[in-house]
């Protein structure tokens, strides 16, 4: 199957945004652990499953793209759109939900405001690169 211009702009976008928000939370993640209130093996515990679960979903971004949405597996790109809208919808409900829990203080690697703001653009380029990229697998049954 042949990719457009279009599509290959979405598959990186996939790729460069599941890698760098991977890299960031990677990173928040071990810096927790230096963190004084983080001290607590049941905080400790949510730190370490929080970043398991986002790597994860990182991972299988990268994977699902390259492989079975490539070959213009439907069911890749409803998944890729799930763990995507997952992560940092995950983010923006839980910020709403914790009375700005994020965007409201400060994170291990800046202030809240700033991480707030970088899920919500990573958000909106997901939503770039869905529309991108489902031409790509829209015309397959």
């Amino acid at each position: 199957m042949e990719l457009t211009t279009r599509t290959k702009i979405g598959m990186w976008m996939y790729t460069v945004l599941a890698t760098v928000f991977g890299l960031v939370d990677a990173r928040g993640g071990f810096q927790h652990l230096n963190t004084p209130e983080w001290g607590t093996n049941h905080a400790l515990f949510h730190m370490i499953t929080g970043l398991f679960y986002t790597l994860a979903l990182c991972a299988i971004i990268i994977i699902l793209t390259w492989i079975p949405f490539k070959k213009g597996e439907r069911w890749a790109w409803w998944t890729i759109v799930l763990c995507g809208v997952t992560i940092h919808g995950g983010h923006v409900l839980g910020d709403q939900l914790t009375n700005r829990g994020l965007a409201g203080g400060g994170t291990a690697q800046g202030p809240g405001e700033l991480f707030f703001a970088l899920t919500c653009t990573a958000l909106g380029l997901y939503l770039v690169a869905f529309y991108l990229t489902w031409p790509h697998v829209s015309g397959r049954r």
